[in-house]
């Protein structure tokens, strides 16, 4: 299956931009399906253009000796971002990044990003950028969010949200890939859950308020912090529940630490035993552009009225409070499509293929959706697999089952068809 083809149907679960609307490699969840192309959807008018906000007419200099730069030491000090060195970008600073902007037009283009493949808007963004008010408003209404509680990993912060913590069972919660805030993302579905069961959804660094961290976002990374996490916490025995490719490091959680999960619950989890992999990469370019987009903010920096079109999708779907509402929008405009997840991003298919021959140890049930079966015909057969072809017969148990969902989507498959995950669950744990 060549990518060209097999990119059709990725696109079902792979985080992408929209506005960076061609598919990346993983199996993924909303930040992922739902964000729509605005540089298709959206026409740029001369007067919206004008509306862009720029320090002057000329682009300033940088000093190369000037530790100010906006877009962030102060970040670097408390969140560990990824440094500039290691990003391995074309261009150095504002002007040549915008240059290379412009030398690359037909790749922006190729790659969905028409919008910044336009000399006078990408030009008033990376002036907007150098007024470093903008970008400190921006971190400064991101840093407001308060939610959930902060649990200290390697010297970081992961934020965690605890409900239900009453009860004796615990489910812990892994997000999709991308999602912006998955302790508002996936809270409507904790709170149910709470009447039962203690709930904890991790925010991976990167993710929601969690801070950014310098380590590659290799899957034993990934899972290594969200097991410090929850010994910090006290948790070490619990059930799974993997959105997406949640249920990579799911899996590879209960292959690294024997007898902590005590069973796995995938909403249209990323199968451990998929079968596409190194062919499937996205090209370098892809990552290059996400990243010069982040270290200038240049998505952050687009009008309100383009960033609010990212959001619809989520804001349609689930039924979020006026704070949520408020709180989600402060983190979209900071942290969406941050250096981390795209480093996730650009790793995803080798996480995914490091488990290959790899088996839960643990009861599994697991959720498919009307929408990934349809698009992707061996989906079922792949969750079944991991059931029939598991060598632990005796750990996984008679109540293992996969359970396709009629008319859900592969996002908001949780919100779509409560009442049977709810009781499935239920009679899943008890």
């Amino acid at each position: 299956m060549n990518f060209k083809n097999f990119s059709i149907i990725l696109a079902l679960f792979s985080f992408e931009l929209k506005v960076f609307s061609i598919p990346v490699n993983d199996i993924a969840s909303d930040a992922e399906l739902n964000v729509v192309d605005i540089s298709e959807s959206v026409e740029w008018s001369a007067g919206e253009i004008s509306n862009i906000e720029v320090v002057n007419n000329e682009f300033l200099t940088e000093d190369p000796n000037d530790d100010s730069d906006a877009d962030s030491n102060t970040e670097l000090e408390t969140t560990g971002v990824t440094t500039e060195e290691s990003l391995d970008l074309p261009c150095s600073d504002v002007q040549t990044c915008n240059d290379w902007f412009k030398k690359n037009k037909e790749l922006l283009t190729s790659f969905g990003l028409s919008v910044f493949a336009n000399d006078e808007v990408i030009d008033g963004l990376f002036l907007k950028y150098q007024d470093e008010k903008n970008i400190e408003n921006l971190r400064k209404n991101f840093e407001t969010v308060d939610y959930g509680m902060k649990v200290d990993v390697n010297g970081l912060k992961m934020t965690v949200d605890i409900k239900g913590e009453e009860h004796d069972k615990t489910i812990v919660i892994l997000p999709g890939l991308g999602i912006a805030s998955p302790i508002i993302f996936y809270g409507g579905l904790a709170e149910t859950l709470a009447k039962q069961f203690k709930v904890v959804i991790v925010e991976p660094f990167g993710y929601g308020t969690s801070d950014l961290t310098t380590k590659d976002r290799t899957a034993e990374n990934i899972v290594s912090e969200i097991h410090t996490c929850l010994q910090n916490l006290g948790i070490d025995q619990f059930y799974f529940m993997g959105h997406s490719i949640g249920g990579i490091y799911s899996i590879i959680y209960d292959n690294t630490y024997k007898n902590e999960v005590l069973g796995f619950i995938g909403l249209d989890n990323t199968p451990s035993n998929i079968d596409v992999y190194d062919e499937e990469a996205l090209p370098k370019e892809y990552y290059t552009i996400s990243k010069i987009i982040d270290k200038y903010h240049l998505i952050h920096l687009l009008p309100e009225d383009q960033k609010k079109i990212l959001l619809e999708p989520e804001l349609t779907n689930l039924n979020y409070s006026e704070k949520e509402v408020e709180d989600l929008t402060k983190i979209h405009s900071y942290r969406f499509y941050n250096i981390n997840i795209i480093e996730e991003d650009e790793l995803s298919v080798d996480n995914i293929f490091s488990t290959n021959g790899m088996y839960f140890h643990c009861p599994l049930l697991m959720f498919i959706s009307e929408e990934t079966q349809t698009r992707f015909l061996k989906w079922k057969e792949y969750h079944e697999n991991m059931i029939n072809d598991n060598p632990n017969k005796e750990l996984i148990g008679e109540k293992s089952n996969v359970i396709f969902l009629e008319k859900t989507t592969h996002t908001y498959i949780f919100a779509q068809n409560k009442d049977v995950i709810l009781n499935e669950i239920n009679n899943f744990i008890n």
